[in-house]
């Protein structure tokens, strides 16, 4: 699994500057007559290729985890029937106010 600031690096990578790139170096290679373009391109479409692979290999191990989560809500049900709920935190509660959303697991 990737952290967040190195899998929103290789985000951008797969999906914004590979692509653009290659489409710079074709368009340039094609004009200017720069060397090995169909090798440059090929060589960027697999490398993309492969990249976006990994990505989505984290994003299925980080889905399929429970890092994903800010911590669990826990319900029990006391004596009169009525259900008690219990917020247990993964993380530091004074680093919630520095989110925009939390997501919470239900549990048992």
């Amino acid at each position: 699994m990737l952290n967040d600031a190195l899998y929103g690096k290789m985000k951008f990578v797969v999906q914004i500057f590979l692509p653009a790139f290659s489409t710079l170096y074709f368009t340039l290679g094609t004009i200017w007559g720069l060397p090995a373009v169909e090798q440059v391109i090929g060589t960027l479409a697999a490398l993309a290729t492969f990249l976006g692979v990994l990505l989505g290999l984290s994003s299925r191990t980080y889905n399929e985890s429970d890092a994903k989560f800010d911590g669990v809500i826990d319900i029990e049900t006391n004596e009169d029937g009525g259900k008690v709920y219990s917020l247990v935190l993964n993380t530091d509660p004074t680093n919630l106010d520095q989110k925009e959303s939390a997501l919470f697991k239900i549990g048992g």
